[in-house]
């Protein structure tokens, strides 16, 4: 699990890295999320570091760990009142939906697999909120209706 976890971070620090070089109108707003995400970073990582309990350490890391992989699964529900409002699903990132759905689906299954609750109960409930998204698109069109144009004709 270790070195999954790492090829991953690995990988996002590289996305970010690569997202830093290129110009953006959103700089701004980028370099305050990525300060928070810093800060509850170093933050998780100092209390850790002084908890005299490991097992109590352990344990409120997995509850952030596992709330962390919640948000992110839900993080296109965002768009929800959007999608309902046009009936579309234009705003949901549909590849990233998918993707959810599977890979938490995969890590719902390597928990049970190990019979570790911890792993199973946030990608079950991940794997039901993507599944949940991936419904939308079968309700709503990836596109806005086009509404036909009528022709009007003219009687002499």
């Amino acid at each position: 699990m270790c070195l999954v976890n790492l090829i991953g971070l690995i990988l996002q620090v590289c996305y970010v890295l690569i997202y830093l070089l290129y110009p953006s109108t959103q700089k701004a707003t980028f370099h305050r999320q990525l300060g928070t995400i810093l800060a509850i970073l170093f933050g998780v990582i100092y209390y850790c570091s002084i908890e005299p309990k490991v097992d109590i350490a352990k344990f409120r890391l997995g509850v952030i760990c596992c709330l962390t992989t919640l948000f992110f699964c839900a993080s296109p529900l965002a768009s929800l009142r959007d999608v309902i409002r046009m009936k579309n699903t234009a705003p949901l990132p549909f590849p990233l939906i998918l993707l959810t759905a599977l890979v938490t689906g995969q890590w719902y299954l390597y928990g049970v697999c190990i019979g570790d609750s911890v792993v199973q109960l946030p990608n079950l409930i991940g794997c039901m909120i993507a599944t949940f998204q991936l419904s939308l698109f079968l309700v709503y069109p990836r596109t806005p209706a086009v509404k036909p144009h009528t022709l009007k004709t003219t009687t002499l």
